[in-house]
């Protein structure tokens, strides 16, 4: 499961360096091949940006002169895309990798070191709630928000997914009721009386 994440995490990467290399691409030929069109596009996203006439008129003579400046800032604000030149896809996918490694055996580690009972069980649920609220931590040293927030929504979040795996292990695994079991077993007899009783079965049958 982690090198699927990670060799996702990897592909993703890639095909959005692709994409953003071949948009920018046409981008940078229609500005070449037409210019009126690509000034007018870039001039109404300045005036929806706030600039009034005069200025989005300036700005717009300035990035013409300057066709990658021009292209760039096209990425942004008509498709939405930013430059991901520095996100390295191998670096992405190692640290997904790593992560689902390190984060998914802590909930392991329990049934690693002790029998399989429900004390065992317990102490797997407090290790999965600690590696919920270090990468809650994680988060927010990260992004700068509210520490409550970070760590409740991860909290949440995990515990939801582990429940619904929890849930969906527990149908799959569940034994079938012993009415509903074909008993496979077979019997050999241990003494002259069992073995006499078991062909007297066999012989009615």
């Amino acid at each position: 499961m982690a090198s699927a994440w990670g060799l996702g995490e990897f592909l993703s990467t890639r095909s959005e360096h692709d994409l953003y290399r071949s948009r920018r691409a046409q981008e940078l030929a229609e500005i070449t091949t037409n210019p009126k069109q690509e000034r007018l596009e870039l001039s109404t996203i300045l005036l929806q940006r706030g600039l009034n006439e005069a200025d989005a008129a300036a700005v717009t003579d300035i990035l013409v002169r300057n066709p990658s400046m021009m292209a760039d800032l096209m990425m942004t604000y008509e498709f939405g895309m930013m430059d991901p030149d520095d996100d390295n896809p191998v670096i992405k996918g190692l640290f997904t990798f790593v992560s689902f490694v390190v984060f998914g055996a802590v909930p392991l580690l329990p049934y690693l070191l002790l029998p399989p009972d429900m004390q065992t069980f317990y102490l797997s649920l407090i290790a999965s709630g600690g590696a919920l609220v270090a990468l809650g931590l994680l988060r927010w040293n990260a992004t700068g928000e509210y520490l409550l927030r970070c760590v409740g929504e991860t909290v949440a979040v995990g515990s939801a997914c582990g429940a619904v795996a929890f849930g969906v292990g527990w149908i799959v695994g569940a034994e079938p009721p012993v009415s509903s079991r074909r008993v496979t077993r077979s019997y050999w007899p241990q003494t002259p009386a069992e073995h006499n009783a078991v062909s007297s079965v066999a012989a009615r049958s």
